[in-house]
């Protein structure tokens, strides 16, 4: 990488990601104290480990934006990622499961969950058969792949990643200029699926009852402890907030108060300035990842542009609609900020992506 490459970074992305990692940073270590509390002999072990995965996250993102190759753009890059992911996905169900799912996979003493690394090679997959392969076998056949790796997701259950990767996978079809009714008849039979699967099948037990509880008004109080809470946390904030590390709720009110409901503890201690600021600096990245797509000369490039972004900041939509009672809980963390591993480098490679697309854009003629 050059010299000045630095100063060829969207200013826009690297401003919002930046700051959504310092706020996120101050709530995680806020909200870890009661598994401080909880283990003492690791503390800020947690905090730690957070800071850990976001200096793996931007290792990784350093190195990606060095390559100056369009490997984005290759066959042969989308073969060799799916070769790997989809023995990932099988391979979850090999682990023991936690809390009736299998998502995880364990090793060394770290968790790595596959299904973030399925939203990465979703993006690139597709926005590669859309603008190489556009006769109807391969339409067809983008239309099987995108079924499978949902299905394969929703099975280990995890109803809410299946459901955010059939989402981005229709936008990016919508985009890719795939036939509307042949896409709307697969997404009908797909949600068809889905919904005998979350119905009528042991699996979906546990999406069936969150579901019942959110729209029922006699909730039982583990669910409803830990949606009304996150709105206590939430709306006990005020203005201003009670200020850095003065969170009440994090100390056994509510559950996953470090990763899930990271937004409401920064809500509580920082108030509306800082809930609105996380809005913002959202929006801000919205608007620069789909700034960056449109500039872009080479369709694929552009099509993987917007996949990016559109994944990046929807996650972050389910995330705060949960927080603000708007959907029912789903353990989907917010991009830059949640503790997990996982989701954080995913997250950071996500964005360096995208700023590799805008600094190499010209030389390499995307």
């Amino acid at each position: 990488m050059t010299d000045n490459v630095f100063w060829k970074f969207p200013r826009g992305t690297i401003i919002s990601v930046v700051l959504l990692i310092l706020l996120g940073a101050l709530a995680a270590d806020s909200a870890s104290m009661l598994l401080y509390l909880r283990f003492p002999s690791v503390k800020y072990a947690f905090f730690l480990k957070h800071v850990l995965f976001i200096l793996v996250g931007v290792t990784a993102g350093y190195f990606l934006i060095n390559i100056r190759s369009k490997f984005y753009l290759k066959g042969w890059l989308v073969v060799a990622a799916n070769l790997v992911l989809f023995p990932l996905l099988l391979a979850v169900f090999l682990f023991p499961a936690r809390n009736g799912a299998h998502r995880w996979m364990e090793v060394a003493g770290f968790t790595f969950q596959p299904s973030e690394l399925a939203k990465i090679v979703l993006i690139l997959t597709l926005s590669y058969l859309l603008i190489h392969k556009r006769t109807g076998f391969w339409q067809n056949l983008t239309l099987a792949y995108v079924t499978l790796l949902v299905g394969l997701v929703a099975l280990e259950p995890d109803i809410g990643t299946s459901f955010f990767l059939l989402i981005l996978g229709s936008f990016l079809m919508l985009l890719g200029r795939l036939p509307l009714k042949k896409l709307l008849r697969w997404g009908g039979m797909l949600l068809l699926l889905i919904s005998l699967l979350i119905l009528f099948t042991p699996k979906g037990r546990h999406v069936r009852k969150r579901v019942k509880n959110f729209f029922s008004q006699k909730q039982s109080r583990a669910v409803s402890t830990q949606a009304y809470q996150a709105l206590v946390a939430l709306g006990s904030g005020g203005l201003t907030g009670s200020s850095p590390g003065e969170s009440l709720e994090k100390f056994f009110y509510l559950p996953e108060a470090h990763s899930d409901y990271i937004f409401s503890i920064l809500g509580e201690e920082l108030g509306f300035v800082g809930t609105s600021a996380v809005v913002f600096l959202f929006l801000l990245l919205l608007y620069s990842g789909f700034s960056i797509a449109s500039s872009l000369n080479h369709p694929q490039a552009s099509l993987v542009a917007y996949g990016l972004t559109f994944s990046l900041v929807f996650q972050a939509l389910i995330n705060l609609t949960v927080n603000v009672g708007l959907f029912p809980t789903k353990g989907m963390p917010l991009p830059f900020m949640s503790y997990g591993g996982t989701a954080m480098v995913s997250s950071l490679i996500q964005v360096s992506l995208l700023i590799h697309l805008w600094v190499w854009r010209r030389e390499n003629d995307t």
